[in-house]
């Protein structure tokens, strides 16, 4: 049987291809349980990410939802002023 050889291999990092989102959720995975394979923690680094960035997203449009209704009643109190 032929021996194997590993001299020509590259690792990759365990934050290869991640952003710094992801990186600091696998981080927080790490700490918690660094017993679990590589591919398991990267892939609820990423999942955690992507949940975040959505919760951002949904804040962001809360907050201008938010303006847009004050303007309207703004206008609408001007309006019925007016009148």
């Amino acid at each position: 049987m032929k021996k194997e050889t590993w001299a020509n291999t590259t690792y990759l990092s365990i934050e290869h291809d991640l952003d710094d989102l992801q990186k600091f959720f696998l981080s927080q995975e790490l700490h918690n349980n660094h017993a679990r394979p590589i591919n398991l923690l990267r892939s609820i680094a990423k999942a955690k990410a992507f949940k975040q960035r959505v919760r951002w997203f949904f804040q962001e449009a809360m907050i201008l939802l938010g303006i847009v209704i004050v303007l309207m009643f703004i206008e609408v109190a001007l309006i019925v002023i007016q009148l």
